[in-house]
Formats: C-alpha cells, structure tokens, sequence
C-alpha cells in the first residue's frame, strides 16, 4: 500500500467498513480526486472489495474519479435547465475552451461536470463555478465569468 495513503487512512480503525465514506472523503480532499490506487488502498485497510468502494464512490456525487480543472465547472442538465436552452452553454464551453463534459482543459484551468440538478430549477439555466451558483445564465454572463477567472 503507498505509504502516503496509508498515513491518510491511518487516522481510521483498520477493518472497520464504517469508515468507508470519511475515508473517501479524506483522500479526496488530499488527492483532489479518488484514483484507482486509492480505491485499492481503501479496499484493503478496511477490508472490504475494491467493488464496494468504487460502488458506494460511484453512487455520491461528491466523489470523482478523475482530476479537476482548477475551475470546475457545473451546468445543470434538468429538464427545466434544458427547456431553457442549457445546450448553448455546453456548445460554449465546447467551442471556446475545448471542454466536453466530464473533461478537463489540457492546461488544467477548467473542468465541466454536467449534473442533474442543481436545485434551481424556476431559474435556470443553472451553472457553479467552484461552488458559486448562478441563475439564470446566457452565453455573455459565462463568458465574462470565465474570462473574470481565467
């Protein structure tokens, strides 16, 4: 096991499958992301299947399993946010940065994560840009915002 996960997970009871989600969320916060290294290294401290601990990363979320850009970007892709015409900012974020969904920009400014709701749904399109939420949201407001951060 990579000693540098070991002193993450070290602070958890050994084979206690209780832990699993703290443990989680303690190498992503280190990490930044839950790479397949660490799904191995939790799997065996706390004894469980590597299946289990990719099943209950995959079901949350707030675990990813691949780096993000340094501003991660969410669109909301509920059917409110696409009756109101959330595929212009997704062609945007396509054409203007080279991001798809679930990607991140080569330089590793920008990241785009497409979800299912964002919880504004009289409002939107509904986009975050690192946890800030914006209602309401054309092509001109992302593009100054990216711009604002860039």
């Amino acid at each position: 096991m990579d000693d540098d996960l070991l002193k993450l997970l070290d602070i958890y009871p050994r084979r206690e499958k209780r832990y699993l989600i703290p443990a989680l969320q303690t190498v992503q916060d280190k990490l930044g992301y839950i790479s397949k290294n660490s799904v191995t290294a939790i799997s065996k401290y706390l004894d469980i299947p590597p299946s289990a601990v990719y099943s209950v990363a995959s079901f949350y979320n707030q675990f990813w399993f691949q780096p993000r850009g340094k501003n991660h970007i969410r669109v909301c892709n509920g059917t409110s946010c696409h009756i109101r015409k959330n595929a212009m900012l997704i062609d945007f974020l396509e054409k203007n940065y080279n991001l798809s969904p679930s990607s991140v920009t080569k330089d590793t400014k920008f990241s785009l994560e497409l979800v299912p709701c964002l919880g504004g749904c009289a409002h939107g399109p509904v986009v975050s840009i690192n946890n800030e939420y914006f209602a309401e949201v054309d092509v001109d407001f992302l593009k100054k915002k990216l711009t604002e951060i860039d």
